[in-house]
C-alpha cells in the first residue's frame, strides 16, 4: 500500500475460509485455506513498471532492477 501513495493505486483480494458459512471446525480452517489456496486460489502478483522503478531506487531491490542489455546477435552479411 505504500507503493500505492507513491506510483497510483493499488488492489489486493484476499481468501479467507469461513467456517461458519462451509461448516469447517474451527481447528480445520487453516488447513481449509491451504487446499484452496493451493488447489484454485493461487498467488498472482502484478507490479507496474512504476512500482518496480520505485522499490528498486528506494529500497533497492535487485529483481526490479532493469537487466542489462544482451548483445545483438551479428547478423551475416548476404551478399
Amino acid at each position: 500500500m505504500l507503493i500505492a501513495r507513491e506510483v497510483g493505486s493499488a488492489y489486493i483480494q484476499a481468501y479467507t475460509s469461513c467456517n461458519i458459512e462451509y461448516a469447517i471446525p474451527t481447528d480445520k480452517v487453516m488447513e481449509d485455506a491451504k487446499t484452496v489456496e493451493n488447489d484454485r486460489y493461487q498467488f498472482t502478483e502484478y507490479v507496474s513498471e512504476e512500482a518496480k522503478q520505485y522499490l528498486a531506487e528506494r529500497y533497492g531491490y535487485k529483481e526490479f532492477l532493469p537487466k542489462p542489455a544482451a548483445p545483438a546477435a551479428a547478423i551475416p552479411n548476404k551478399a
